[in-house]
């Protein structure tokens, strides 16, 4: 049995990604056009024959950003 190529996408801390295994193609902007890119690319390799899916994970909690501690080990250059 032939094996299912899926192209997973995924919201990341930047935007969002379409990920095959474990490689990512470029990152988007948004999911519409992540979702476009990875619907085409499916859709080619439907027409030559070869089994693919489009998946949309759900959008996972991202934590923020932690904030700077306000230390630096450099000096100021206004002081």
């Amino acid at each position: 049995m032939t094996e299912i190529i899926s192209f997973r996408v995924v919201k990341e801390p930047y935007g969002w990604a379409v990920r095959m295994r474990q490689g990512m193609m470029t990152p988007f902007h948004s999911r519409s056009m992540a979702l476009r890119h990875a619907n085409s690319f499916a859709e080619a390799l439907r027409r030559h024959g070869e089994p693919a899916e489009v998946i949309l994970e759900e959008v996972r909690s991202i934590d923020p950003p932690s904030q700077p501690s306000g230390r630096s080990r450099f000096r100021p250059l206004w002081s």
